[in-house]
C-alpha cells in the first residue's frame, strides 16, 4: 500500500530506473529467449480458455442440442483404462442389462420377498449390485459431458478375489475373465441359479481326427465365457476365417496311437513276434481286435505304453506314426453374448511381441450350433446370428499401450409433437418403454454416428466407416444374439 503513492507521483523516475536496470539485459540473447519462453507459457495457459470460448460446444459443461452426442465417461486414476473399456463395452449390451435387472430391480430390505430373492442373495450379489450402480450411470441420457468412477466396483471385485488389481499396465481380457468368473460364482450361490442363464456361457465340443487312419479322440465338452481366437502370422484375415480356423484346424506332428499300434503289429506279425515277451504279444493281439474302437489318444497300462513308446525293432522309427490331425470344434450351446478375444501375443523364442494382423469384421456375425435330433441319433446345424455391440481396441506394444472402446449407441426416439425423448434400449433399474405412437421417430444422428469412441473420459462420435478402420487395433469383440 505504501508503494502505490510513490509510483503514482514518480512515474517518470520509476520508468528511468527500470530502463537503466534492464538496458543491457534487453540487448542480450538471454533476454530474447526469456521473452519467448514467457510468451509460450502465457499461450499455454491462455489458449484453453480462448479455445473454450471459441469452440464451446465441445467443452465440459456445454449443453448438446441432442441426447446422443455425449455419454458418461470413466475417470482413470490408476491406469484403469483396461477396466474402463470393458465396463463401457458391457453397458451397451441389452442381454447383459436384462440379466442384471433380474437381480437388482426394486431389491431392498422391504422388497426381497416380492422380488423372489432371499436375504442371503442380496448379501451374495455384491458384485452384481456394484456393477448395476455403475452401468446405470453409463446408460443415462445426458446433454453434457459427465464422468463416473470405477473405484467402488474395483474394490468389490478385489474383495471377491481376495487380492488387489495391478495399478500398473494390465490386460482388458484378463480383467473381463475375472469379472465374469466372479459374476458366475455369485449367480451359482444365489437363489436365482436355477431360473437364470448366464448370458456369456457357451458350450463347445472338441475332437481331433487323424487324417491317416480317420480315427478320432473321444469328444470333449467344455464351457467358455470368452471365445479365444489366436491370430495367424498374416497381414490380414477375415473374422469368419479366424473362427473357422479355430473350429477346423490342421495340427501337424501328432502321435497317433492307432497308427502306431497298426505299424507295430504289422512288423511283429511279419517276424512272427520274434523276441517279444508273451505278455506283450497277448496285449498286442488283444489290441488288434479292438482297433476299430481305439481313439488316437488312447492310454494303456504302463508296460504296454512303454513298449509302444520305445519300439525300435527292425529299424522302425517311432516318429513314423507322427500324423497330421484335424481339430474340430462345434458349438452345442451358443452364448447369448458372444465375446471374442483376438489373441495378439506372439512368442519369437526370446520375447513376446504384438501381432499386428488386420482383422476384417462386420456388424453381423453368423455362428452355427450343432443340435441333436430328438427323434434319431443324427445331428443338424442351426444358424445363430449376432449383432456387433462394442469393441475394445488396444494401441501400443505387447507390454504397454492404451485401451479404448467403441460402444454402440442405444436407439433413441423423439416425438415430433411433444419433443419427448425415449431410450428404447434396455437400461439398468428400468423397464423397457412401452410401444410409442407414430409421432416418434428414430433420431437421425444415431444412424449417422451409431458408435461412441470412448477413451476414459473423452467421448467422440463415430461413423461405421470409422469402426472398420480399427482392424489393426481390434482386441475384443462383443456380439449380441439377435436370431
Amino acid at each position: 500500500m505504501l508503494l502505490v503513492p510513490i509510483l503514482q507521483t514518480n512515474k517518470d523516475l520509476f520508468k528511468t530506473i527500470i530502463d537503466q536496470l534492464f538496458y543491457g539485459f534487453r540487448r542480450s540473447n538471454s533476454f530474447k529467449a526469456g521473452v519467448g519462453l514467457i510468451g509460450l507459457l502465457v499461450s499455454y495457459i491462455v489458449y484453453p480458455s480462448v479455445k473454450n470460448i471459441l469452440f464451446s460446444k465441445n467443452i465440459n459443461g456445454s449443453l448438446a442440442s441432442r441426447p446422443d452426442k455425449y455419454t458418461t465417461g470413466l475417470v482413470n486414476k490408476g491406469n484403469y483404462c483396461y477396466a474402463n473399456s470393458v465396463i463401457q463395452a458391457l453397458s451397451s449390451i441389452d442381454y447383459f442389462s436384462d440379466y442384471i435387472n433380474k437381480f437388482v430391480i426394486g431389491i431392498d430390505e422391504n422388497e426381497i420377498s416380492s422380488a423372489g430373492l432371499e436375504k442371503t442373495d442380496t448379501e451374495a450379489l455384491l458384485l452384481h449390485r456394484a456393477l448395476a450402480d455403475l452401468l446405470r450411470k453409463l446408460q443415462m441420457v445426458i446433454f453434457e459431458p459427465t464422468n463416473a468412477d470405477i473405484k467402488h466396483l474395483v474394490s468389490v471385485l478385489e474383495w471377491k478375489v481376495s487380492g488387489r488389481l495391478s495399478r500398473a499396465q494390465n490386460d482388458a481380457h484378463e480383467f473381463l475373465q475375472v469379472l465374469l468368473e466372479q459374476l458366475h460364482v455369485e449367480l451359482s450361490n444365489s437363489h436365482k441359479t436355477s431360473s437364470c442363464k448366464f448370458p456369456f456361457a457357451g458350450t463347445i465340443i472338441e475332437s481331433y481326427k487323424c487324417l491317416q487312419c480317420q480315427h478320432e479322440t473321444a469328444p470333449k465338452k467344455s464351457t467358455f465365457n470368452i471365445f479365444e481366437a489366436p491370430l495367424p502370422q498374416k497381414y490380414e484375415i477375415d473374422l469368419n476365417d479366424v473362427l473357422m480356423r479355430n473350429s477346423n484346424e490342421i495340427i501337424d506332428d501328432y502321435k497317433c496311437m492307432v497308427c502306431l499300434i497298426r505299424s507295430v503289429i504289422t512288423l511283429e506279425r511279419a517276424h512272427g513276434f520274434s523276441g517279444t515277451a508273451e505278455s506283450i504279444k497277448g496285449k498286442l493281439l488283444a489290441l488288434e481286435k479292438k482297433l476299430p474302437d481305439i481313439t488316437i489318444n488312447e492310454e494303456f497300462d504302463i508296460e504296454l505304453q512303454n513298449y509302444l513308446d520305445t519300439y525300435c525293432k527292425y529299424g522302425f522309427k517311432n516318429n513314423v506314426a507322427r500324423r497330421s490331425i484335424l481339430k474340430q470344434c462345434k458349438f452345442v450351446n451358443a452364448p447369448d453374448i458372444f465375446v471374442i478375444h483376438l489373441s495378439r501375443s506372439t512368442y519369437n523364442g526370446m520375447t513376446f511381441t504384438r501381432n499386428g494382423c488386420k482383422v476384417h469384421f462386420g456388424e453381423t456375425l453368423d455362428a452355427f450350433e450343432t443340435v441333436a435330433c430328438s427323434t434319431s441319433s443324427n445331428e443338424f446345424t442351426k444358424r445363430v446370428r449376432y449383432r456387433l455391440k462394442s469393441i475394445v481396441i488396444h494401441t501400443g506394444s505387447h507390454y504397454s499401450g492404451h485401451y479404448q472402446v467403441l460402444r454402440r449407441k442405444p436407439i433413441i426416439m423423439k416425438s415430433k409433437v411433444s419433443g419427448d425423448i425415449v431410450n428404447t434400449g434396455t437400461t439398468i433399474g428400468e423397464k423397457k418403454p412401452t410401444v410409442m405412437d407414430s409421432n416418434f421417430r428414430r433420431m437421425k444422428s444415431t444412424t449417422i454416428y451409431p458408435f461412441w469412441l470412448i477413451s476414459d473420459t473423452n467421448v467422440k462420435e463415430k461413423r461405421i466407416s470409422d469402426i472398420v478402420n480399427e482392424q489393426k487395433s481390434v482386441y475384443m469383440l462383443f456380439y449380441e444374439r439377435i436370431l
